[in-house]
């Protein structure tokens, strides 16, 4: 994009600058630079040749018919035109709104502009977000006022909200709050800081063996039609049950798999974990069943379901199971299919395989 200059023989032009790119032969682009916003003026060179890149005077009068020629009337028409536009925009811009915002609020208007436009706009408006000078005596008084009744869990970005929002002290940026903040409240700072706002790790508690019995599902296998499940004790990590079927969220299939464990074991644990699932419904109707009598109506409390992260043994096995054996498996039935010998759309191929 260049500058030059425009002029016609009646000097109705004279001395507006426009922004001109060559798009195509003998054919450019003018873009008017008003106060307002752009306006675009398309037309056909005669008889003059201009190369990309070239600074020159253009001669509209040659250019154009008399009829066709813009006027410095038509310019001051177009701009009025863009005024309530204008004021909506610094409005908008001056309650902290962001470019998306106010493009929105704009459309919603009937002012339909695009973000890019709007940049333009607010470049020659002269409006900026980051200021020089800013009032930092009153930042700090008003962060100062606002520790006073702070929360403790609270950080920076609430906190210049709150100093720039609802105190109204503007330019206000987060590297000044946050400069304040480090001086002020430097422990709470270090408390909120992402590291150490993980989760803390705790110890896991099991009074025996039998005391827990941890179910889980696994399908890293189900591509190959093979469903996974498996039952493990809290307390000594022994694995009560790994079978391996064609669907493991069938009810039966798992409450045969816990009633086959209770009796191996001689007897049923004190609580069951598992997840929230259909498949689990009658285990726990099972469990509820074997501690009616010494419980009476609390024996829900034996069978507890939760999220699978704090299921953690029944997590932790599976983890294990899956970088050896599964991986192993995996593995080599790819191998195989690549080879051509394993069709899983073959039934003979797949009953030879679970069996």
């Amino acid at each position: 994009m260049e500058n030059c200059q425009v002029s016609d023989s009646h000097g109705k032009l004279s001395g507006i600058r426009l922004t001109w790119k060559i798009v195509r032969s003998q054919k450019i682009f003018l873009q008017v630079a008003l106060l307002s916003c752009p306006i675009q003026i398309d037309f056909q060179i005669r008889h003059q040749r201009v190369t990309v890149g070239e600074r020159k005077v253009i001669d509209l009068s040659g250019v154009l018919p008399r009829s066709r020629l813009l006027t410095t009337q038509d310019f001051s028409a177009m701009s009025s035109d863009d005024d309530e536009r204008n004021t909506m925009i610094i409005t908008l811009f001056n309650k902290g709104l962001k470019q998306k915002e106010i493009s929105c609020v704009l459309n919603s208007y009937g002012h339909k502009i695009s973000e890019r436009h709007l940049r333009r706009v607010l470049k020659l408006l002269g409006l900026k977000r980051r200021c020089p000078q800013r009032p930092f005596t009153e930042i700090h008084k008003a962060v100062e006022s606002e520790m006073k009744q702070w929360s403790p869990e609270q950080g920076i970005r609430a906190m210049v909200k709150r100093v720039r929002d609802v105190r109204g002290v503007r330019p206000c940026y987060r590297d000044d709050v946050a400069n304040i903040m480090r001086d002020m409240d430097a422990s709470g700072l270090q408390r909120r800081s992402p590291g150490k706002k993980k989760i803390p790790r705790r110890n896991y508690i099991s009074r025996g063996p039998n005391d827990t019995w941890h179910i889980d599902g696994n399908d890293k296998l189900k591509f190959f039609g093979m469903w996974i499940h498996l039952g493990i004790d809290g307390f000594s990590r022994k694995v009560l049950w790994l079978k391996v079927g064609t669907s493991n969220r069938k009810q039966n299939f798992v409450a045969r798999y816990f009633f086959e464990a209770v009796q191996e074991q001689g007897g049923c644990p004190q609580m069951i974990r598992g997840d929230r699932g259909k498949e689990n419904l009658v285990v726990g109707q099972m469990q509820m069943a074997f501690h009616m009598r010494d419980l009476g109506n609390q024996a829900w409390r034996c069978f507890r379901m939760g999220t699978s992260v704090h299921n953690q043994r029944a997590e932790c096995f599976n983890s294990i199971l899956k970088r050896t054996w599964i991986k192993k498996w995996l593995t080599t039935f790819e191998a195989m299919m690549e080879s051509g010998s394993l069709n899983w759309t073959s039934c003979a191929h797949v009953v030879n395989i679970l069996d």
